[in-house]
């Protein structure tokens, strides 16, 4: 099991290797580290010999500029997407000490190049690309910015009071498959080495050190309910983070969390190929119910990291047949830029300890345990399907691993019966009618038009003591019942004018006429 991660310092500034894991669970990767300081011929070769992985330098951001070593390809710094939904490692292009070495792939010569690496007279021109060293350029910020092994080596080695800069190396079993805990539990006993997690690391520096500030917060009234918004700023420079919040956070056992990555298209202006504007919506109502939670709105999220201008320049490429994954590698971008490392932090910050997370996506979870989080219920967050985003879910699914069903959008026959789209689509459904005004509710849609007098009561019994949301109407009935307020307050045009635009967006419906929602033949 993970040991103290102060003893593990202790052996970081003494020279001696240490076990980092990602999680103290069944799924992790462990990665042999030691401080650069200290990486040696002789530790090198150990760490070849007995990790068998790829061997890297981790430095920082700053360092690698100094000594003008570029990213890897692609010209961004921050690393890939890789199959569990993570931003993988940020590797630079190779090198080598373009003196004092023979062939550059010895222990010996990798650990000449290493010192170089770390040497403060060292200059651009006495290292050669390529060559045989791989360096990986950590996040500002380290692990609190970024969850990941390259960052906790970083750390360790400050932590320790040594040259902000560790070697590490992936642990494999004897047949060429990742370690799993039980095996990196055998290596550490038998070595005598500590395993640590990236999360023990997290929670060190979280006694010091913050990288967000609360900046400013107000009353913010919206459609859903009444907020309060909270401004948060990165001391990284990333712009800020929005904290839309309901209820007494500290004191509610559980609350309602969604991270939030921002999204103009969908959030602002409607847009159907994505699922974002629903996911928010979705969620804010969901916390309005529940009377206690919190929305992390990210703004530097956008097009997943790669801003407003190149995610729009991906729609033109998915327009011409590549997927949402291709169209962003194809503008030179990891499939999935975010990193949800500071918004964790805003969370801490508020006081959540515990928290039911509404998330499709996996990667959200990652070493929130660092923050001292725990995410005691996953809540889905899935959007039905329409013909313009279909696809993109698609691969949200099968390539960045996201946990979405097999929902398809409206088409063809589906589409003439009410009853048929509102079974497929977990709605509730009342009356028999084929076309006609609809009434939307709470996280449910109910569907009336010609219908008798005694149908119409009963629809409208539906709505007994609930809130009701119609477009930006949000009140209760002062008096009588709320059949009657419909009646009096809210127009069948108003009506069919909020959820006919639902439906339409969805591909279930044709067209709004007035009060009357047209829907395909």
């Amino acid at each position: 099991m993970p040991g103290n991660i102060q003893e593990a310092l202790q052996d970081i500034e003494q020279g001696k290797f240490v076990i980092v894991v990602d999680e103290a669970d069944d799924y992790n990767t462990g990665d042999l580290i030691i401080g650069a300081e200290f990486a040696y011929a002789a530790a090198i070769n150990y760490m070849m010999t007995k990790g068998r992985g790829m061997l890297c330098v981790a430095l920082t951001g700053q360092r690698l500029d100094e000594l003008d070593i570029p990213p890897m390809a692609g010209g961004d710094p921050r690393g890939r997407i890789t199959e569990q939904g993570r931003s993988g490692p940020a590797f630079t292009v190779s090198v080598d000490a373009a003196e004092g070495i023979v062939s550059g792939d010895t222990a010996g010569d990798r650990a000449r190049t290493i010192q170089l690496l770390i040497c403060e007279d060292t200059r651009p021109a006495d290292v050669v690309r390529p060559g045989h060293v791989f360096p990986i350029r950590a996040a500002e910020g380290g692990t609190l910015a970024r969850v990941r092994h390259t960052e906790a080596a970083v750390d360790l080695a400050r932590l320790a009071g040594l040259y902000p800069a560790g070697v590490l190396c992936q642990i494999l079993s004897p047949d060429g498959t990742v370690a799993d805990m039980e095996a990196l539990q055998e290596f550490a006993e038998a070595d005598g080495l500590q395993i640590v997690t990236i999360a023990d690391i997290i929670r060190l520096r979280r006694r010091t050190e913050r990288l967000v500030a609360r900046e400013a917060a107000a009353h913010l009234p919206t459609i859903h309910g009444d907020f309060e918004a909270i401004i948060y700023t990165s001391k990284l420079g990333e712009g800020v983070y929005i904290a839309i919040t309901k209820g007494d956070l500290r004191s509610c056992e559980a609350p309602l969390v969604r991270v939030h990555s921002g999204c103009v298209t969908g959030d602002v202006l409607g847009s159907l190929k994505c699922d974002c504007g629903w996911q928010l919506h979705a969620a804010l109502k969901a916390i309005e119910e529940a009377g206690c939670g919190v929305v992390i709105y990210i703004p530097s999220h956008e097009g997943r990291g790669i801003g407003l201008a190149n995610k729009i320049k991906a729609y033109h490429l998915q327009e011409n047949g590549y997927d949402t994954v291709e169209a962003n590698e194809a503008l030179g971008f990891p499939a999935d830029m975010r990193d949800y490392g500071l918004g964790a932090q805003v969370l801490a910050d508020l006081g959540i300890t515990k928290m039911r997370l509404m998330t499709n996506n996996p990667a959200k979870y990652t070493a929130m345990d660092g923050y001292g989080l725990e995410v005691v219920e996953r809540i889905p967050l899935e959007a039905p399907p329409t013909p313009y985003n279909a696809e993109y879910l698609r691969t949200k699914r099968e390539k960045m691993g996201h946990l979405l069903g097999e929902r398809q959008p409206c088409s063809g026959d589906d589409r003439t019966t009410l009853e048929t789209w509102a079974k497929r689509s977990a709605f509730q459904y009342s009356g028999s009618v084929a076309e006609g005004t609809i009434i939307h509710y709470g996280h449910d849609y109910c569907f009336t038009a010609k219908v008798s007098a005694e149908q119409y009561a009963a629809l409208l019994g539906l709505f007994a003591g609930r809130t009701v949301s119609i477009g930006t109407s949000r009140e209760k009935p002062p008096t009588g019942s709320v059949g009657e307020w419909l009646q009096h307050n809210v127009t069948r045009a108003a009506i069919a004018s909020y959820v006919g635009a639902i439906l339409v967006s969805e591909g279930c419906a044709e067209r709004v006429e007035g009060s009357r929602i047209r829907f395909f033949d």
